[in-house]
């Protein structure tokens, strides 16, 4: 199964309070924004299992063209996977081909067929939601 994992609030916390749009544009333009970011709890060991029970992992997520490379670097620091994915020049996750979309942005999943979407809550959740789906996992 091909399995498709949103990048921010799934696998890394990356939120910090910004108060003003200037604040955003400054915080996301950052070349190094992810080089100092830790994986959320359970992330690394769950993706791995997803990985290693033979299914394709493929990181989907927007970026800012200034921290694209670094979140791919996050990425390859901490995971193995198959593939990772610029949604930034689409609407919306949906189009990408795959079995199943982790995320943690419910408007986001809206647009996903209901037997594809995963809100993301915790790592335990997501496993248990998957095998319940018929992921080896």
């Amino acid at each position: 199964m091909i399995i498709a994992i949103d990048v921010d609030e799934t696998v890394v916390d990356s939120r910090i309070p910004i108060h003003t749009e200037e604040e955003a544009i400054a915080y996301f333009n950052q070349t190094d924004l992810y080089d100092n970011f830790e994986p959320i709890k359970d992330a690394v060991e769950s993706v791995k299992k997803i990985k290693e029970s033979g299914n394709v992992v493929v990181f989907i997520s927007r970026c800012f063209e200034n921290h694209k490379k670094s979140k791919l670097n996050f990425l390859l620091r901490y995971f193995e996977f198959d593939g990772f994915l610029d949604a930034s020049k689409f609407t919306h996750k949906y189009i990408f081909g795959y079995d199943f979309l982790i995320d943690d942005n419910q408007k986001e999943l809206n647009h996903v067929p209901p037997e594809k979407r995963i809100l993301f809550k915790n790592w335990d959740d997501t496993l248990k939601i998957l095998k319940e789906k018929g992921v080896n996992c």
